[in-house]
């Protein structure tokens, strides 16, 4: 929340509201399963925060507390519009609709599906910077799998040589299928991508492998790549 436009102290007061009094009580009232901070869509976000503000309960605490929870949501409403896009709303959702694991396995799938925790450690250590460009901050830079989180197996999704680490304009330019790399690095671009110039994307550019991201790149060109 900090890195979306909020103090620390704010940040530090809202996250702690959301852990440990707004989660217990959306538990234990059955509006959701996992972590508020595990909201994936606004589509969701929408449907908490509308079935909170009818709760007696979650109401009477806002009064008594000088509005601090509406103020945690009005926070948590902005992260998830900094960092939850629609292409990744459909898996999250199936994430959180999975009766069949844990709620911590849960926390960890969509941790990994959003490009965060382990996985995105993994590619940090082994790129230290777009995988593409050279671009060095790595705050700026998105955790993106090669071979789709849907089509992986538990195994493949934490593979760090089933990922990239790219600048947000290639990595959504790779996730959607109008570019991808030959097995020498060389880029593909497909001719369904308009004015690719416009996005920093060229026919120089080259990614340097190694023998572990083969087959996941081959899966990409065969089933997510849109062709040249």
């Amino acid at each position: 929340m900090e890195s979306s436009g909020l103090k620390a102290s704010s940040a530090s007061t809202y996250e702690s509201a959301i852990r440990t009094i707004l989660n217990p009580l959306v538990k234990a009232k059955g509006i959701l399963s996992t972590s508020l901070l595990d909201i994936p869509t606004w589509e969701v976000f929408k449907s908490v925060n509308e079935q909170l503000s009818i709760d007696n309960d979650y109401v009477k605490m806002n009064i008594d507390n000088n509005n601090k929870y509406h103020s945690a949501m009005i926070w948590l409403s902005r992260f998830i519009d900094k960092y939850v896009s629609e292409s990744e709303s459909g898996d999250v959702v199936s994430i959180l609709r999975d009766t069949s694991v844990t709620d911590t396995e849960r926390q960890s799938q969509v941790s990994i599906r959003l490009g965060q925790g382990e996985f995105r450690q993994k590619l940090i250590l082994l790129w230290g910077e777009c995988a593409v460009t050279g671009f060095k901050e790595v705050s700026l830079l998105v955790a993106s799998h090669i071979k789709p989180w849907r089509d992986s197996s538990p195994t493949e999704r934490l593979d760090k040589c089933n990922g990239f680490l790219l600048l947000p304009n290639i990595d959504k330019s790779f996730d959607s299928g109008f570019i991808s790399f030959e097995s020498n690095g060389q880029i593909l671009i497909s001719r369904e991508l308009a004015s690719p110039e416009c996005l920093g994307i060229d026919m120089s550019m080259k990614i340097n492998l190694f023998s572990g991201h083969q087959g996941y790149l081959a899966h990409h060109r065969e089933h997510v790549f849109r062709g040249v």
